[in-house]
């Protein structure tokens, strides 16, 4: 039988981290708010240029996103090239295309300097075809790669046991086990700045000096860093409609062949997503895919089970081993946005919308990030800039986007459940609803029942059960909550209300 470790190998193959939560007030150069890798990287390359910074971490640093990524470091985020040139122009494909190959140089660069082990191997990156009808859309992909000095070529043979007609093979990449190398650089970076877990930014006073407030403290700084994977602070911007939340999964199994350990993604429907880990004790073949808006799924161990199947025919009898979701970000033109949080803000910055490519795209916050407080200008700042232009149709997407979350938000007020809490199996969630309220009810394995109100506390959406995970997900902007109404992700600053079990009925 199958076991399941049902955490991201990552997380369980390293030790938890202890820095306090903040309890009084601070006045530093810069604050930097989120412990992924955007933010880890951003305050080191700070302090190491001298600035006085402060770090807050809303649970626990790299937990999020970065603690649950397949860890790809690679400036081929599938096939991108050949649209940002056409829709972008030249000039702003090549920033992006630099930006990323400096960000994979930057990675090499710290673990050398801190000397970090965090296992990273050289890597080529492969995204592939078995249909052809895609197969032009690879080779046009080669060709815009290889225009802007990428290292792109086309190839026919992948030596790994998948079906495919042609591909195309970035070399010189790399991959490496995130937290090892994120936990060093925290270390290191707590010899010169604090980092506060359990603290929350809540609210940024625009008048400067910045204050900010905490769930500990007030934090004074010159220059903010919001790296919180999704802007806490979002007055005036807009990024719920300029960005959608993404579900995908990842399972991972021990390997029984000895296969080819390049990097791969699969270009067909449904998208497969491949890398290899090594360790002194095992050795992992880690699968992703099975993508959807948040909350708009299936039942998650449907789409484990697909993943799985997937396993099953290219390493039969492969025990599976680890398995756990990845929430991303998307933007509308899918490049990050980097830059001034907002126009009102001189000294406020931003880093979201990675789109799964977080390991060299956080990266690329930081160095662009660094260079404008330091520099007022970094060479590729202008296609990442959140305040870019959209076209006409990115402009109707946005439309849809504030439609799509209107429509969640009106569906789940409409929803007429009714149960009792006796019929609640063990293990399961129940929705009930209450003087029009819509109370989710989860019952634990001990019998013990958990109850909050399904409304989430960023704009008042309806939550989705997501039975996998035992989460309430947001089909809106992409918060979720544990089955005690505890925040965890996306842009909510807040908890889900408790319901008072015997009140209920009461």
């Amino acid at each position: 039988m199958n076991t399941f470790k049902s955490h991201s190998y990552w997380i369980t193959s390293t030790e938890e981290t202890s820095y306090p939560a903040l309890k009084e007030d601070l006045r530093v150069d810069a604050l930097v708010i989120g412990g992924g890798i955007a933010g880890i990287t951003s305050a080191t390359l700070l302090s190491d240029a001298g600035l006085s910074i402060a770090l807050i971490e809303a649970n626990r640093i790299c937990r999020g996103t970065t603690g649950h990524t397949t860890a790809k470091i690679t400036s081929q985020h599938n096939l991108i090239y050949a649209d940002l040139i056409k829709h972008l122009g030249f000039e702003k494909a090549e920033q992006y295309a630099i930006a990323n190959q400096h960000a994979i140089r930057k990675i090499r660069q710290l673990v050398k300097q801190y000397s970090i082990d965090c296992q990273l191997t050289n890597r080529n990156a492969y995204v592939y075809t078995d249909e052809l009808s895609n197969v032009c859309s690879i080779e046009k992909e080669v060709k815009a790669a290889q225009s802007l000095n990428l290292p792109a070529d086309y190839v026919t043979n992948l030596n790994f046991p998948v079906k495919s007609l042609s591909g195309i093979r970035f070399s010189n990449q790399a991959e490496f086990h995130p937290r090892k190398y994120i936990l060093k650089l925290a270390y290191e970076l707590t010899k010169k700045a604090p980092i506060y877990e359990n603290t929350r930014a809540l609210d940024i006073d625009e008048n400067t000096p910045y204050t900010i407030s905490t769930t500990g403290g007030k934090v004074i700084a010159d220059y903010v860093i919001v790296a919180s994977h999704y802007p806490f602070y979002d007055k005036g911007s807009f990024y719920f409609a300029k960005m959608y939340p993404e579900t995908s999964y990842i399972v991972g199994t021990t390997m029984k062949h000895d296969f080819n350990t390049d990097m791969y993604i699969g270009f067909d429907d449904p998208t497969r997503s491949l890398r290899s880990y090594s360790s002194e004790s095992e050795h992992l073949l880690l699968v992703g895919g099975e993508s959807h808006k948040t909350g708009k799924g299936k039942d998650g161990s449907i789409h484990y089970k697909h993943l799985e199947n997937f396993i099953e025919s290219v390493s039969p009898q492969s025990p599976i081993r680890y398995r756990w979701l990845a929430q991303d970000y998307i933007t509308l033109d899918k490049v990050p946005y980097i830059g001034l949080l907002n126009r009102n803000m001189d000294h406020v910055y931003v880093a979201t919308g990675f789109g799964k490519w977080g390991m060299t795209s956080g990266t690329v916050a930081a160095m662009i990030i660094k260079d404008l407080i330091l520099k007022g200008k970094n060479p590729w700042a202008s296609v990442f800039s959140p305040s870019r232009h959209l076209d006409g149709q990115k402009i109707k997407q946005i439309i849809v986007n504030g439609t799509d979350s209107a429509y969640e938000l009106i569906k789940g007020k409409l929803t007429d459940y009714q149960s009792t809490l006796e019929a609640i199996p063990i293990d399961q969630c129940n929705i009930i609803e209450i003087n029009s309220n819509n109370i989710g009810v989860y019952k634990d394995k001990n019998g013990e029942l958990f109850a909050v109100d399904i409304t989430c506390q960023h704009l008042k959406c309806e939550l989705v059960w997501n039975q996998a995970e035992r989460t309430w997900d947001c089909p809106c902007h992409g918060s979720r909550y544990n089955y005690r109404g505890e925040v965890f992700d996306g842009p909510s600053n807040a908890n889900l209300v408790r319901i008072d079990i015997d009140s209920i009925f009461s």
